[in-house]
């Protein structure tokens, strides 16, 4: 989940979609390490790599701050 809605979602550098309201965006991704980066004008940019493991769900929750 990322707040506030209207966010930008890269991985990798490529951009997945836009956050809409409360709704969780499900990115599905190969096992390894990968770049995620959340922004939305007026709020401070999120950045984190995450390692992706064969099989396995990870959460990640995000809320960007002014």
């Amino acid at each position: 989940r990322v707040q506030p809605a209207g966010a930008r979602i890269f991985v990798d550098g490529e951009e997945w979609g836009t956050t809409e309201g409360d709704d969780r965006t499900i990115v599905e991704l190969q096992a390894g390490t990968h770049d995620i980066e959340v922004q939305k004008d007026g709020f401070t940019t999120y950045r984190r790599s995450v390692r992706v493991r064969a099989g396995e769900t990870m959460t990640l929750n995000v809320r960007l701050s002014e």
